[in-house]
């Protein structure tokens, strides 16, 4: 028997969830990314991450 809470929930809301923190991870890391070409004043490697940030934070639905 397996042993810890059981899941609340299944499905469509948990794969909702869990795409949202996917997005968000991938937020953090091209935000990582940005500042770091950035840094190494990599102009057009960041603007290509500013506007993939872009895409990704207009596609979330309540941040605007």
């Amino acid at each position: 028997p397996a042993k810890g809470p059981l899941p609340l929930h299944q499905g469509r809301v948990s794969l909702r969830l869990t795409s949202l923190r996917l997005r968000e991870r991938e937020l953090v890391r091209l935000k990582e990314e940005l500042e770091e070409a950035l840094r190494g004043e990599n102009y057009e490697l960041a603007a290509r991450y500013r506007d993939q940030i872009r895409a990704l934070e207009g596609s979330g639905g309540s941040h605007g």
